[in-house]
């Protein structure tokens, strides 16, 4: 479990100081099923869970990839979320594309909940997370970074999981 400042890309506005709790949200989605499946009992559900990133560029990217679109009304805030639990973020992507080759889906599963490999674009999960300070959005230049980062990840699942 991890014990740091993190970054949090919401539309909301949240309140500076205060401790956030989530909503369990129903998400009816197959690979969020799959994950949930095969969740081992100590990590976080992700259904009721907040979710942030390591650095301001890569909240900003998860947040406008989960939109489809650029942020014009979104807020940035560093958060703390007591143990959170990090993630890759980019094996969410590679399982709900090969939700039909259940060996490889199951292996990509084992590796989100209990990474082994050398991730970089990490999602961290807390069920409760403290709102700390608002801070200013990445530029578009330095936002574009995070999807490099993103996609140094979707290499890696290549070489760990090649398509036929």
């Amino acid at each position: 479990m991890i014990e740091a400042h993190l970054y949090h890309a919401t539309q909301d506005a949240l309140a500076i100081g205060t401790e956030v709790r989530a909503r369990t949200r129903a998400s009816g989605a197959r690979v969020e099923d799959a994950l949930e499946t095969h969740r081992p009992a100590r990590c976080h559900q992700r259904s009721s869970s907040f979710f942030a990133c390591a650095g301001r560029f890569e909240a900003w990217r998860y947040l406008s990839a989960q939109l489809g679109h650029e942020l014009s009304d979104a807020r940035l805030y560093r958060v703390s979320i007591p143990g959170a639990q990090r993630h890759p973020m980019a094996l969410v992507d590679a399982i709900n594309a090969r939700l039909g080759d259940i060996p490889t889906v199951r292996a990509m599963i084992d590796e989100y909940w209990c990474p082994t490999h050398d991730w970089s674009f990490w999602e961290y999960l807390g069920p409760a997370m403290t709102v700390e300070e608002r801070v200013e959005p990445p530029d578009a230049i330095s936002a574009s970074i995070a999807l490099l980062i993103y996609q140094k990840d979707k290499a890696l699942i290549q070489r760990l999981w090649p398509r036929p």
